[in-house]
């Protein structure tokens, strides 16, 4: 039993040693969010298709918001809200990247239409559940929103047509080359967003163990929540700069893309080192 001990303690120990890279994170997010400024002066006046160019910027401030956010919660330690987050703000990275690979409209035209389509069914069922159970008041409201998403539908009927389906988000991660990141970090991640109940079952069984190892069981579980957290933001953090690398390449601005190749390889040496410990925890079960 105390070999089991102390095993929980050095782990426990490593993982809350992760939260010293916060600062370096901190670093890295602030000096990409600086090179995001110069990328958007574009001055070698490169040209951008205009929706291509809207949707590169709101899903780079969006990107923005959400790491400053996540930085936030990571000093606090709210580590709870840093993990759905950072789910969040990587399939929007793989979407900036998706938008950035084409060289054409064609996958700026996907998401415009994936939006017309989508919100036109969701406001039609909204409209049928309001006129079946709502108020006069709810039934008024969807209906001015399902008849504002029909009249862009048919203001955009050409779109509709000719333009292909917004691929699912597997397809959108398979065509960046981001299998691994898919399976590692978005589709394990889902739990966090849908029911924590990962950490319901894990912390369920600390009354298990035997009540002089239930302390350290208990700081273990959550200095593991802590580490992810860090990791977690340490990887989205990450694909957010491959998309700022796809951006600078766009706009034809070498030294903003040195720039962010250089902070790629800090965050892939941060990565490294939850890997490391990972590796060697588990060597040890």
């Amino acid at each position: 039993m105390e070999n089991l001990k102390i095993e929980f303690e050095e782990t426990a120990t490593k993982n809350w040693k992760h939260l010293a890279q916060i600062s370096q994170l901190e670093d890295i997010f602030f000096s990409a969010k600086m090179i995001l400024e110069k990328i958007r002066t574009n001055k070698y006046r490169a040209s951008i298709f205009t929706q291509k160019n809207i949707q590169i910027t709101i899903i780079t401030d969006a990107l923005c918001d959400m790491h400053q956010t996540m930085l936030f919660s990571l000093k606090e330690g709210l580590f709870y809200s840093v993990s759905p987050l950072a789910r969040i703000s990587l399939e929007h990275a793989i979407n900036l990247i998706y938008i950035l690979d084409d060289d054409t409209s064609q996958r700026t035209n996907q998401l415009s239409r994936n939006y017309i389509e989508t919100t036109y069914k969701k406001s039609e069922l909204w409209f049928q559940h309001e006129k079946e159970f709502g108020t006069t008041e709810e039934i008024f409201a969807s209906k001015k929103k399902f008849d504002f998403i029909k009249f862009v539908k048919n203001s955009n009927a050409s779109l509709m047509k000719k333009c292909s389906n917004w691929p699912n988000t597997f397809e959108r991660f398979k065509q960046c080359g981001a299998v691994k990141a898919y399976r590692t970090i978005y589709a394990m991640n889902s739990d966090s967003v849908h029911c924590l109940s990962e950490d319901m079952f894990n912390f369920g069984t600390i009354s298990k163990y035997p009540a002089q190892l239930q302390k350290c069981v208990l700081d273990y579980l959550k200095s593991q929540n802590a580490s992810l957290s860090v990791y977690l933001f340490c990887q989205t953090l990450r694909f957010f700069c491959f998309g700022l690398q796809k951006y600078s390449l766009l706009v034809k601005n070498d030294e903003c893309n040195a720039n962010l190749n250089r902070l790629c390889k800090e965050l892939s040496y941060i990565s490294e080192i939850h890997n490391i410990d990972l590796f060697e925890d588990l060597i040890k079960k």
